[in-house]
């Protein structure tokens, strides 16, 4: 039996799994910036954006193409049906690509994109998954920005990065990326810990 709530869990476990880890090398990373081993938990602590970005990218594709077609159950016990004029996962993917411009890559990652996506399915549960995506705050755009300077490392991912830092008053971004998402924050978590934290407040109100 289908259920979105599996989904939740297994997006859940797997991004865990990524904050306890990065939690144990970024506070290496805090405490040795100085020594031979620093490029090494840098490099650790960047690779956990570039997962964390992947899992919830992973996390909206099911969830989308679940409620299409497997009838799934959602958190609060409702079956949702199948979407109109899908008969199984492949005729879900035909009409994704379709939507798609014809390229079977789908930027699962830009929330904007897949609520644009649910809409167009006419998924049965559209405006609760579609409600929950655009809650804010939301850090996803964030993760996103990050992810890609850590992934390019080029001019025009680092501009993007900065303006979107420059533009947030809270978080002017006047040191390094690496040292962003390792901070410790008032709440006494590190910054990606935290945007992580409301990604899964995200995923758990998307699967109701």
């Amino acid at each position: 039996m289908s259920s979105l709530v599996k989904i939740y869990y297994k997006y859940a476990d797997q991004t865990d799994r990524v904050i306890g880890r990065f939690n144990k090398v970024s506070s290496l990373y805090r405490q040795k910036v100085n020594s031979s081993y620093h490029p090494y938990y840098r490099y650790c602590c960047e690779y956990s954006v570039v997962l964390v970005h992947d899992i919830w990218s992973r996390f909206c594709r099911d969830i989308i193409i679940e409620s299409a077609y497997s009838q799934p159950i959602t958190a609060t016990g409702r079956r949702i049906p199948k979407a109109p004029g899908i008969s199984d996962k492949g005729s879900v993917l035909d009409k994704i690509k379709r939507f798609n411009g014809n390229s079977a890559i789908f930027p699962w990652h830009i929330t904007i994109r897949c609520t644009r996506l649910s809409n167009r399915l006419r998924l049965n549960n559209s405006a609760t998954i579609n409600t929950s995506l655009v809650t804010t705050p939301s850090y996803n755009y964030t993760i996103s920005l990050i992810r890609n300077f850590f992934v390019h490392k080029n001019k025009i991912s680092a501009d993007k990065m900065r303006k979107h830092f420059d533009d947030d008053l809270s978080f002017p971004f006047n040191y390094d990326p690496t040292g962003l998402i390792t901070d410790i924050n008032p709440s006494g978590t590190t910054n990606l810990e935290e945007w992580v934290n409301w990604q899964k407040t995200i995923a758990r109100n998307a699967v109701q």
